[in-house]
């Protein structure tokens, strides 16, 4: 069964998960789905999206 999310849903998921994973470097990624209530599988998908997308200017690292 797949369950519909708002692109607003997602894109605040999105933009928190960044700050978020910064934090908790090295967390399992059961640990971030659950943090999320969302699936593994959608962290992996959240993942690979902003991979794609790049890093915001303000949170390069140097």
């Amino acid at each position: 069964m797949t369950t519909f999310e708002s692109a607003t849903a997602r894109l605040d998921r999105l933009l928190t998960l960044v700050p978020w994973l910064m934090t908790n470097q090295g967390i399992d990624l059961a640990e971030v789905a659950a943090s999320f209530d969302v699936s593994q599988e959608q962290i992996v998908d959240d993942l690979q999206l902003l991979f794609v997308c790049g890093t915001p200017a303000t949170c390069q690292m140097t």
